[in-house]
């Protein structure tokens, strides 16, 4: 029996208030909307649910030590696929704070590194829809561009989320981030 599930995630959320924007371009353009909420992955697959009481206080250790952090959604993206066909994104800035924190975790979990084996890495980033290819991109981002107002918010804690093969994922656990700035 494996440790591991894509029926679990830990991941960032950005806060309901500043969601709309965002869950207007993925009702649109993103297959997996009524899946998942808007949401940037830090580890995926994560851990079954009769692991969660073993794995999540090592985190809550880990993220107990992170200051929480500003985020901006504003650069549009694409993470083009080995099929041709292509995800695009928000990439948030700074990515540096997400990238710490995924590696800080990792080290600790080294079990969870599925999303840090791609071809370059971890790339931190907010899915919000998908493209046939890169020229469909391009001209997504281009209209998305077109009224588009960043999107700023302070990244005050983790949430594991999780889901069944019949329903969305939901927040099963918010780990914070350290109060210290």
């Amino acid at each position: 029996m494996t440790n591991k599930t894509i029926l679990t995630s830990l991941v960032i959320i950005p806060p309901s208030d500043k969601q709309e924007s965002i869950q207007t371009i993925r009702r649109a353009h993103d297959r997996e909307f009524s899946k998942w909420m808007p949401h940037i992955n830090i580890i995926y697959p994560f851990c079954t649910i009769n692991l969660m009481d073993e794995i999540i206080p090592k985190i809550e250790k880990i993220c107990d030590k992170i200051p929480k952090f500003n985020l901006t959604l504003s650069k549009f993206i694409f993470l083009k696929h080995i099929t041709g066909r292509a995800t695009i994104t928000l990439a948030p800035e700074p990515k540096e704070a997400i990238e710490e924190i995924q590696s800080k975790i990792e080290i600790v979990l080294p079990e969870y590194n599925d999303i840090s084996r791609f071809e370059g890495g971890f790339k931190p980033h907010l899915s919000i829809g998908q493209a046939s290819d890169e020229q469909d991109a391009r001209a997504l981002i281009q209209k998305f561009r077109y009224d588009w107002e960043n999107i700023e918010f302070t990244v005050e804690s983790l949430f594991v989320v999780s889901r069944t093969d019949k329903t969305p994922y939901k927040i099963y656990k918010e780990i914070k981030l350290c109060k210290k700035t």
